[in-house]
């Protein structure tokens, strides 16, 4: 036998909802209790019968403002109920919003850390590689490591919004304000350059090596990219 479903909780708006269907059955019923109330009283101080005492209690208003004048206590809880039900709804839509949207935020920022932390993650393994050829014995591989880091300059700048065709239009375009160490990048590409052009025929030492790798460094570390 399938097990009956569990219940569901009542929740604030049910308490609330049920609490105004109380006020105004309880409303109801003491508007109607007084005026048949009077209704009868009437009837029994002026000999008159107990039905037709009835029949002045359901038809007996001889006007509509006079109708509206007996149910004005009803109307005014009526009115003030559902007046601090809205006003309730109102605050509690407000508060699940704002902390949606505080979660919503939360939630943003982690991602978007994360993301970030991928990304120097991989930059720096990228880094550490251009480290390790730099700190080699072989010409070959300090040669790698100047390639490789203005490699990662040209995507540095390419992130940044710069635009050209090589890295060196890229370079021409930034304003010296805003790259303090635009002429160390100058520097270390020219390196690369004569690397490029000039292969095996251009001699590199250790010292300048380590030298050039160095100009990479302070570039990069000047925008938080290593």
């Amino acid at each position: 036998m399938a097990d009956k479903p569990a219940s569901k909780p009542v929740g604030n708006a049910d308490a609330a909802g049920r609490l105004t269907t109380m006020l105004l059955v309880l409303a109801a019923v003491a508007f109607l209790l007084n005026r048949f109330g009077n209704r009868v009283q009437d009837a029994s101080e002026g000999g008159t019968s107990v039905l037709a005492a009835i029949k002045a209690f359901l038809f007996g208003f001889e006007s509509f403002n006079e109708w509206v004048y007996a149910v004005r206590v009803p109307l005014i809880i009526i009115s003030f109920t559902f007046s601090a039900i809205a006003l309730w709804g109102i605050v509690s839509a407000n508060k699940k919003t704002t902390k949606l949207r505080a979660g919503f935020l939360e939630s943003m920022a982690l991602f978007e850390k994360k993301m970030t932390d991928e990304a120097l993650s991989d930059k720096n393994a990228r880094w550490e590689h251009v480290l390790t050829l730099a700190n080699s014995e072989s010409p070959g591989d300090w040669r790698t490591a100047i390639i490789e880091a203005d490699i990662m300059l040209d995507e540095l700048l390419t992130g940044m919004s710069y635009h050209g065709d090589s890295l060196g239009d890229k370079l021409k375009s930034v304003e010296a304000s805003d790259f303090r160490t635009l002429d160390l990048a100058w520097d270390g590409h020219k390196i690369r350059n004569r690397i490029a052009h000039h292969g095996s025929d251009f001699i590199l030492t250790e010292r300048e090596t380590k030298r050039v790798i160095d100009l990479y460094r302070q570039v990069f570390q000047e925008f938080d990219y290593i």
